[in-house]
């Protein structure tokens, strides 16, 4: 497990003398993340308090965002474009999708986010199209990479939509998420192909 320790500033007096104080190291829970790496997300099923998942229900009264951005069941790689903050005890990472997501346009500014094992966000809809992939509230200390989601069981990761603005809407799935090895095929679709 790799940690790192970054810096933190107090606001106030010390801001304007560069007052930055050591910031205690925390975890890299995840192996093998690269930035320029890519990682594969399978939307395996959606998730809500009917299906076969135990559910953990979000408190999120919204529609459903189908057909905004073609995001269904089905395998999506998304490139690592930076690491997050540290939250729920571990890194996130940001990412974006290598291909197209209908008209979600992606630019090269990715606001990271604490919690999420991976996170995504870029304005649409006069607002915000956010996708993560937490982890679930009983299995925190797990890590979810290459698990298989089985019925029944936690899934290793839920995955989230939230569509704000105009659109405002909301989706969840049960996903599964993998590293894809730097020598593998760089045409892995990311429109619910595989």
């Amino acid at each position: 497990m790799k940690r790192s320790v970054g810096r933190w500033c107090v606001v106030g007096v010390f801001a304007t003398s560069g007052g930055c104080l050591p910031r205690a190291a925390a975890p890299d829970c995840y192996e093998g993340f690269e930035i320029g790496g890519r990682v594969e997300i399978e939307l395996v099923a959606p998730y809500g308090p009917d299906g076969p998942y135990p559910w953990q229900d979000m408190g999120v009264r919204l529609p459903s965002c189908n057909g905004i951005d073609g995001l269904d069941v089905g395998v999506y790689t998304f490139r690592v474009h930076q690491r997050g903050g540290a939250g729920l005890e571990c890194f996130s990472y940001s990412v974006v999708p290598d291909a197209p997501l209908g008209e979600v346009m992606f630019g090269p500014n990715v606001p990271p986010a604490p919690g999420p094992v991976v996170y995504s966000q870029t304005p649409h809809c006069g607002g915000w199209w956010r996708l993560q992939g937490l982890r679930h509230w009983s299995d925190q200390d797990h890590n979810p990479f290459d698990e298989v989601a089985q019925e029944g069981q936690v899934p290793p990761i839920r995955l989230q939509r939230f569509i704000t603005g105009d659109c405002d809407c909301f989706d969840e799935w049960v996903a599964e998420i993998r590293h894809v090895p730097a020598d593998a095929d760089a045409g892995t679709r990311s429109d619910g192909g595989s």
